[in-house]
């Protein structure tokens, strides 16, 4: 699923915002600008072409995340 950085306000249907913080060490995702995963943006990605995990998605979130795909 893509991030995007570039939404409007308030985020529409089938984006979920995700925490994030100019000093990107105060936060799990490592995000320093306002972010949102977009449910309806998805691609197939391997774990063999994963470069590198740069940061982690809360629980709560990724909970969130997986109850839209569902829908």
């Amino acid at each position: 699923m893509a991030i995007t950085t570039t939404y409007p306000n308030p985020a529409p249907s089938d984006h979920i915002e995700l925490p994030w913080n100019p000093d990107r060490r105060r936060t799990s995702t490592r995000l320093a600008r306002r972010s949102a995963a977009v449910v309806t943006w998805l691609v197939t990605v391997y774990s063999d072409e994963v470069e590198d995990v740069i940061g982690d998605l809360p629980p709560k979130i990724l909970n969130i995340i997986r109850q839209r795909l569902r829908k």
